[in-house]
């Protein structure tokens, strides 16, 4: 089976600082795969490259048949690619109905002229557009909140309309930023759950970069972990918790807590 997802050599610098260093790795369909290391391992810098927002010294990102290196930022969405982020982008005085309804915009425009003078395209695509919100908003149990200014709900719902307007671009590869930051431990619990669901059901392969490694040996595939820019080991969550070069990497608190 051909992977989803094939980073090879991945370098990136910043001047005389190497963030990246020829990192590689693949990521199978319907797989969830962790990325873990501790602050400053380049999870971000990887993240980054893979989102267009820095382009890399060195090295080639593929999905599917795409080189993501071809494929500007604003392009992604319409490759596949989906994301949330480690802290909260979303437009706190919008309804969370009107946040998710944002991530359809690609997927169903209907053309300037029609938009200009909402004509039927423009019409059948609105319609198709509060279909598949509403589809989202129940499948994440948002539904109850649609119409709430998204600024007054809980931290674990806010994020849940963060990857519901993820979800609703139908991505094919989802990439989760910390998803489980600020998390109280109901709501990653959930989260997991979630997780699990999102590949099981639905067949999402995802790359999920966090620092919980609670959640990340529950829910990951495989996992690869970082260290000043270099990749030091990549396995199963059995083989990964015993690495003697991970648990010296993490101190072998958090690993051993997992």
């Amino acid at each position: 089976m051909a992977a989803h997802l094939s980073i090879r050599d991945l370098t990136c610098r910043f001047g005389g600082l190497t963030a990246l260093d020829h990192v590689s790795f693949d990521v199978m369909p319907g797989t969830v795969m962790g990325l873990i290391g501790p602050n400053g391992a380049g999870k971000s810098t990887l993240l980054n490259c893979l989102c267009r927002i820095y382009q890399p010294s060195e090295g080639s990102i593929r999905f599917e048949d795409a080189d993501l290196l071809q494929t500007r930022a604003h392009d992604l969405c319409r490759a596949g690619v989906g994301r949330t982020f480690q802290n909260l982008e979303l437009f706190g005085e919008m309804t969370v109905r009107d946040n998710v309804l944002v991530g359809c915009d690609f997927r169903l425009g209907a053309g300037f002229w029609s938009d200009l003078v909402r004509g039927p395209k423009t019409r059948r695509a609105e319609r198709q557009a509060t279909e598949l919100v509403e589809r989202e908003l129940e499948a994440l149990r948002l539904a109850h909140c649609a119409d709430s200014i998204v600024s007054t709900l809980s931290f674990g719902e806010q994020k849940r309309v963060e990857l519901a307007r993820a979800l609703v671009a139908a991505p094919r590869l989802l990439l989760l930023d910390e998803p489980a930051a600020g998390a109280n431990p109901s709501e990653t619990e959930q989260l997991g759950r979630l997780i699990r669901h999102l590949r099981d059901a639905r067949g999402l392969t995802i790359l999920l970069i966090e620092h919980d490694m609670s959640l990340v040996m529950d829910v990951s595939d495989e996992i690869v972990v970082l260290n000043h820019g270099q990749k030091i080991a990549q396995g199963t969550p059995a083989e990964i918790g015993t690495n003697p070069d991970v648990i010296e990497a993490y101190l072998g608190e958090d690993l051993e807590d997992a």
